[in-house]
């Protein structure tokens, strides 16, 4: 079982890492890192782009994207005032590979519409 559900969480990461390299390369500042184990993707934008709940990209992603991230600033310690704020945690544990392509897609092009204003 534990093979089974290890191969499936790889194809999906496989999947993520795929897509961001497809709809993130080409964006200026963005990168981000290739899991070993776990069930997230991290993604780093310019430290000009806020991540958190109360962000425009926040807003964008969820209300025109329809496509939800956890802000990077929940995922730290220390106080919050100090906390990076340009990071996303992106989970790949629910989704379908299909699903994981097409809500990379639509965060790309969020990203994008904050980064051009």
């Amino acid at each position: 079982h534990v093979e089974r559900v290890r191969d499936a969480y790889g194809r999906k990461r496989d999947t993520m890492l795929e897509a961001a390299e497809e709809f993130f390369a080409g964006i200026p500042g963005v990168s981000w890192v290739r899991p070993e184990g776990g069930l997230y993707v991290w993604l780093s934008l310019p430290e000009s782009i806020p991540t958190g709940f109360q962000s425009r990209l926040f807003r964008e992603a969820v209300e025109t994207e329809e496509v939800m991230y956890v802000p990077g600033e929940l995922c730290f310690g220390g106080p919050p005032a100090e906390r990076p704020r340009q990071h996303i945690r992106l989970s790949y544990g629910v989704q379908s590979p299909d699903g994981i392509r097409e809500g990379m897609r639509r965060l790309s092009r969020a990203v994008e519409r904050v980064l051009k204003t």
